[in-house]
């Protein structure tokens, strides 16, 4: 099982170079076009603190998988990216098992994702999660009603809590470990 965490503002820039570093077919299948860093650029400068939740999966320093919940009132969309070299891996099912539970606990009751025909991997996730739609107009838009909270969506989103300050800790320590170890450059 891959250790997922909420992503806060500090993050923002590691996730935007995530979204870079992406081979094109993966950011068509995100995007839903060919995105080029300035796109991505100009769409990352519309994000806002209170509207976008990010949850990543990380190895030592980089991140690997990316999930996005946009959202206003009692609605919200959903995105998965995960690097293309560690998929398979079960990355994809952990950030939206994820992000499911955190909109089960913070009042979103519909659920929209954009998916391409040709993307058979998301409908397989979303089947696993019970999360079968409720409309599906042409073959691009899913939406979802997601369920209502049980005893142990709130247990899991507390506990998901404590494990997300301690990743954040480990994640600070690695990167100030690898400032050391990486060849200081002469000058």
């Amino acid at each position: 099982m891959w250790p997922v965490r909420r992503a806060e503002i500090s993050d923002w820039p590691a996730i935007q170079r995530f979204f870079k570093s992406l081979d094109q077919q993966s950011r068509y299948m995100y995007f839903g076009f060919h995105a080029s860093d300035p796109v991505i650029e100009q769409t990352w400068a519309k994000f806002t603190e209170g509207e976008h939740q990010f949850f990543v999966v990380e190895t030592v320093c980089d991140i690997v998988g990316v999930t996005q919940v946009a959202y206003q009132q009692n609605h919200a969309e959903l995105s998965v990216a995960v690097d293309s070299r560690y998929r398979n891996m079960g990355i994809a099912h952990a950030l939206v098992e994820r992000a499911v539970s955190w909109c089960k606990t913070h009042n979103i009751k519909d659920l929209m994702m954009f998916c391409l025909p040709d993307n058979d991997v998301i409908p397989k996730i979303l089947k696993r999660h019970n999360l079968l739609p409720l409309m599906l107009s042409k073959p691009a838009e899913a939406r979802f009603h997601v369920p209502d909270p049980e005893y142990q969506d709130w247990y899991r989103e507390r506990v998901n809590r404590g494990v997300d300050f301690w990743l954040t800790i480990r994640q600070g320590w690695l990167k100030r470990v690898q400032s050391y170890i990486q060849p200081r450059s002469s000058t």
